[in-house]
């Protein structure tokens, strides 16, 4: 839980902590390490550190679809997961415009019931790191962005964007 809060920037970890955090061994913090250490705390993985990372190859797609709003609306955005497979961890940031979309919550689907997840947002980024034991692939709704539109919202388009997302330590999709 620590890693995770970390990874989306809620908490500093110790130089001990962070020593600890890697155990897959690459020199980075990421939600895999999160997830082994989760499969090693009811013994699926029998030691730490983890060397043997290529079973955790992952893949999958995020996609959105676009929507007429108005101001003062109550908007949901689903983020939809395709060809999902082999996911036991994932980091990302999702971005949109503070002065036209007040930020209300994330709604995370069954797809991810059994994983830890960590959300924040700041001045128009949300930031989200997730980890479990076992591994999601299902196809279907994989989270729900909740936003306001702003009662001064006079746009002709505003946009809600996913800039950064990583499956386990694959590498990370701008």
């Amino acid at each position: 839980s620590l890693i995770l809060q970390y990874l989306v920037e809620l908490i500093d970890l110790e130089l001990q902590q962070s020593t600890n955090a890697d155990v897959t061994l690459d020199n980075t913090i990421s939600g895999l390490d999160a997830s082994i250490i989760l499969q090693y705390s009811v013994e699926l993985v029998d030691s730490l550190p983890y060397s043997d990372t290529t079973a955790f190859f992952a893949s999958g797609d995020i996609s959105m679809s676009d929507d007429v709003v108005e101001p003062g609306q109550l908007i949901e955005i689903p983020l939809h997961l395709s060809n999902g497979n082999n996911i036991f961890s994932f980091e990302g940031k999702i971005s949109f415009n503070p002065e036209h979309l007040t930020y209300d919550e994330i709604i995370w689907s069954q797809l991810v019931n059994h994983f830890t997840i960590e959300a924040n947002s700041d001045n128009g980024e949300i930031l989200v790191a997730g980890a479990g034991s076992e591994p999601d692939g299902q196809e279907g709704v994989f989270a729900t962005l909740l936003f306001e539109v702003n009662d001064n919202f006079d746009a002709d388009i505003t946009t809600v964007s996913l800039q950064r997302l990583r499956w386990n330590e694959e590498l990370v999709m701008e």
